[in-house]
């Protein structure tokens, strides 16, 4: 590219984020924000599925969160604030959790998958909607693409795929993670005592992981879904992830993890998603709100203004 079609990229971009703003479309979220009422079930729907309060203006595009490993739907709004920021922000949100009984969730992705395909229609139902942003955390996003294709892994799942607009992944092991090679092999005893020989783990081995990119991949770049990735870059802070971190980067040949996942190997191929950057948090501190989701609201704000819906706004290491 030129110099001069650099500068002339640069001021259209300056341009339409300065119509953006001037037209209301504010890609902040508040420092205070305000605090919600918390998550709640309703009546005739599933009791893994929270509905968080409606903020006034009422009809604002719907966020659902999904957890990932050893996770359930409380963490999204129990010492995090990432409910808040998404109420303050003026979005509708939708909390699941991937176990029906609500414990916390081992389970491989094609039982994962089942239950995003049973609760993702739910979600859309109640709130009037056929297009939902998603959120999740860890192997959470490998268990959403696998929800947007049918059981086979051979075509799309239409009921579902046909409700998504956009996938944000946090930390999500895309490649697989060398950690659960090592938890299934040499470090198996070690492994064990850590609690990593589940089967969720199991499912996030490379070699099972580069399988279901090669199946799901040509299907979700041809769905018209937005895929985004960032990646956890720090392991320190946890009792678990200080021990892992350094087993991860011995494996790996990279610092550049959060203890579970290499910031490499959260990331998918270009002409499928987008990166937003790297998040400086261990990987169960890297779904806080404030870590996160000022570069989900700038891309979701832009996706949402008729300004900006024919730009590609691409921005280093989010907003």
């Amino acid at each position: 590219m030129s110099l001069l079609s650099v500068r002339l990229l640069s001021k259209r971009t300056g341009a339409i984020l300065s119509l953006l703003v001037l037209f209301g479309f504010v890609f902040t979220v508040p420092i205070f924000a305000q605090t919600p009422t918390p998550p709640h079930n309703e009546p005739g729907y599933p009791d893994n599925l929270f509905f968080g309060e409606v903020p006034p203006e009422g009809k604002a595009p719907v966020i659902v969160f999904v957890h990932g490993l050893r996770g359930v739907a409380s963490d999204w709004f129990e010492d995090n604030n990432t409910y808040a920021l998404a109420y303050a922000a003026g979005y509708r949100t939708a909390f699941v959790s991937l176990s029906p009984d609500n414990t916390r969730n081992d389970a491989s992705v094609e039982d994962n998958a089942q239950v995003l395909r049973s609760l993702l229609p739910q979600v859309a139902s109640f709130y009037g909607t056929s297009d939902l942003y998603i959120v999740a955390h860890s192997k959470g996003g490998v268990d959403v693409q696998a929800a947007l294709l049918d059981p086979t892994l051979t075509d799309l799942d239409p009921t579902v795929a046909g409700l998504v607009r956009a996938l944000f992944m946090i930390a999500t092991p895309n490649q697989g993670t060398e950690l659960a090679d090592w938890a299934f092999g040499e470090g198996q005893e070690i492994a064990d005592e850590l609690g990593l020989l589940t089967p969720g783990v199991a499912s996030m081995q490379t070699t099972e992981m580069a399988l279901f990119r090669a199946q799901a991949d040509p299907l979700l770049e041809a769905s018209g879904i937005r895929f985004f990735t960032m990646g956890g870059s720090v392991f320190i802070g946890h009792p678990l992830t200080a021990i892992t971190g350094p087993i991860l980067t011995a494996l790996s040949g990279s610092s550049e993890n959060d203890g579970m996942v290499t910031v490499e190997s959260s990331r998918l191929h270009p002409e499928l998603a987008q990166d937003l950057g790297k998040i400086p948090a261990n990987h169960f501190r890297n779904d806080q709100g404030h870590q996160h989701f000022g570069r989900i609201h700038f891309h979701i704000a832009a996706m949402e203004s008729p300004i900006a819906s024919n730009f590609e706004l691409n921005v280093p290491d989010g907003f």
